[in-house]
């Protein structure tokens, strides 16, 4: 009886088993990469680290841009700040929060998959590119980089079977939760739906008025919402702060060499440098997934009178998303460009699907070589030679690499509770170990992405609560040594010089060489 009832269950709503067994072999997938079985939390050094420092703080009373620095709007510290009023401050919520985004994506790209892919094996293509051929590099991060475009994407799945107002209603208010964690992403996700519902009314009965209802019902849903989202914000740190932060900053954000267009360019070249399967994913996520929209448009204007092209709405909608969401990447690198892929991935495969003669065995090869490449890397993770568990205040946490523990582990065993932490580059120490960061700053460059009065916030800070420790990456003595126009830590090292001196220095990695800074 109960067997009747779930499978009459799972046939209303479209649900194979295939797709149960195929959602469970992500999940062991993503559990395996996020948890050291049984369940302890490994440790990725991403920018969550510093994001959900500032849940922490919020946790703890302050409010963020009132008295701390902070340049995106708040959903992913709020959702943070959620997980640690129901479970504590515990580590592993960031293996939660970067579980459930990789589900979702999961579950979303297969559903729209689902609907645009008449064969089985094709649906489950794009979620396992996406999966099985990226997440393992790119995709372990849990910051607003990684949620925004699953609100975008549910917001796409909604609109695809129909546009009635009710529909359109609702992508707005999803859009609107995008933009509350990555405040561009919110805009350009309802521009792009925007557009998208010119074009389809005008594929057919040209109802003007109808037309300008349904822009009026995006645009509003989308306004209201994200107004209400955001609004306690404004109103504990002052419309002029919170413009400053999240709007203004941005003059200072693309100054710097890796947060603006021209990274790309730094990243293709880099690309030769790196082993065969890395150059291959990093190929795949910065060249061929950003040149997809081209051709899918393209091939949509030459063939919009073909009827053996399917979906072809449908297709714009997912293609206009995309194609917005990377003109909002200003520092476009293959992670970046990953976080927003799933709609390039899935026009990927439409491309293929359409220039081909539909033949299956090539996708059931790609599906199944891809999800076993992507459980033997599981094993990999979870029979690491030099994997280490660290006892800390956040709950025991595993380490896959002895360079990236050395300066936590020192922490641990030599700060005190109370001690204050300030790590330059990006205050990734202070969570992990329940270290307070002294000053209202995220993180410092020595760039002009770093404004003046950053440092000198961060110098008053130190002085004021007489930090101990400082945490300060070498690389940027030996920048200051020749100082050049907009290096601007200067007077950072010299109070340091002044004040502190250099306790130990760590095992330099990924092109830092981090020391410890005790106060004399």
């Amino acid at each position: 009886m109960r067997n009747d009832f779930g499978n009459k269950y799972l046939k209303r709503y479209g649900i194979k088993k295939t797709d149960l067994f195929f959602i469970l072999v992500c999940t062991i997938f993503l559990y395996l990469h996020l948890f050291l079985l049984p369940a302890t939390p490994i440790f990725f050094e991403e920018d969550h680290l510093y994001i959900v420092q500032d849940a922490w703080r919020m946790y703890q009373g302050e409010e963020i841009y009132r008295d701390f620095f902070q340049k995106m709007y708040p959903g992913t510290q709020v959702c943070y700040l959620i997980l640690f009023k129901i479970f504590g401050t515990q580590f592993w919520t960031i293996g939660l929060m970067i579980f459930l985004q990789g589900i979702a994506s999961v579950i979303i790209s297969l559903a729209i998959s689902r609907k645009i892919f008449e064969n089985i094996w094709y649906s489950y293509l794009p979620p396992t590119i996406f999966i099985f051929f990226g997440f393992r590099w790119f995709g372990l991060d849990g910051s607003h980089r990684m949620f925004s475009p699953v609100f975008a994407m549910l917001a796409v799945l909604i609109l695809l079977k129909s546009r009635t107002f009710t529909r359109i209603l609702l992508a707005g208010v999803l859009c609107a939760f995008s933009g509350f964690f990555t405040q561009q992403r919110g805009f350009l996700a309802v521009a792009a739906i925007g557009i998208f519902l010119l074009f389809d009314e005008f594929s057919g009965k040209k109802n003007w008025k109808e037309l300008i209802l349904k822009e009026l019902t995006l645009a509003l849903s989308f306004t209201l919402t994200l107004l209400g989202l955001i609004l306690p914000y404004i109103l504990s740190s002052g419309v002029e702060r919170f413009l400053n932060y999240t709007f203004f900053f941005i003059t200072n954000y693309v100054q710097d060499p890796t947060g603006n267009y021209a990274s790309y360019l730094i990243d293709i070249n880099k690309i030769t440098e790196l082993g065969m399967i890395m150059s291959a994913v990093m190929f795949f996520y910065l060249a061929i997934i950003p040149l997809i929209y081209l051709i899918v448009f393209i091939y949509l204007g030459l063939k919009r009178n073909a009827e053996n092209v399917t979906f072809k709405m449908p297709i714009l909608l997912i293609a206009l998303m995309g194609f917005f969401l990377t003109l909002g990447t200003f520092a476009p690198n293959p992670g970046r460009y990953f976080q927003i892929a799933l709609p390039a991935v899935i026009l990927f495969v439409w491309v293929f699907y359409q220039l081909t003669n539909k033949t299956v065995t090539i996708v059931k090869v790609a599906v199944v070589g891809l999800i076993i490449f992507g459980l033997f890397l599981s094993i990999r993770v979870q029979t690491s030679w030099d994997t280490e568990i660290l006892p800390a205040r956040t709950g025991n946490i595993a380490f896959l690499s002895p360079v990236t523990l050395e300066r936590y582990k020192w922490l641990a065993e030599n700060a005190n509770e109370d001690d204050t932490v300030f790590e330059v580059y990006i205050c990734a120490v202070n969570f992990p170990l329940l270290l307070k960061n002294p000053t209202q700053i995220t993180f410092l460059l020595n760039t002009a992405y770093t404004p003046e009065w950053m440092v000198s916030q961060a110098i008053e800070s130190l002085e004021e609560k007489k930090t101990r420790f400082v945490i300060w990456d070498a690389v940027w003595t030996e920048e200051l040594e020749t100082i050049e126009e907009g290096e601007n830590l200067k007077p950072l090292y010299d109070y340091l010089q002044e004040k502190y001196y250099i306790k130990k220095n760590f095992t330099p990695y990924n092109t830092r060489k981090m020391q410890i800074w005790e106060r004399k």
